[in-house]
């Protein structure tokens, strides 16, 4: 049997279901659209793909190698919205 493994890169995937979901908010009016997609997203990858390993990454706060390599990166980014 291959043995397979999924890397999620953490704040692109929220970001990205933070904009794609409808707006969804707890009782007490918190969002919850990011934290819904995302847990959407990971029981399918485990479900449909079934990886032997699935790995979530993010950044550390702060510039960090990849400004030093590549000092626009993230230039054109839009700034994290308020409720996410």
């Amino acid at each position: 049997m291959d043995e397979s493994l999924i890397v999620i890169d953490l704040f692109s995937l929220i970001f990205q279901v933070f904009h794609a979901i409808p707006e969804m908010t707890s009782p007490a009016g918190v969002p919850t659209n990011a934290v819904f997609g995302l847990t959407r997203d990971i029981l399918m990858l485990q479900k449909e793909k079934r990886p032997n390993y699935l790995i979530v990454a993010c950044d550390s706060p702060g510039p960090g190698r990849r400004e030093e390599i590549y000092p626009a990166y993230k230039e054109h980014r839009s700034p994290m919205p308020e409720d996410l």
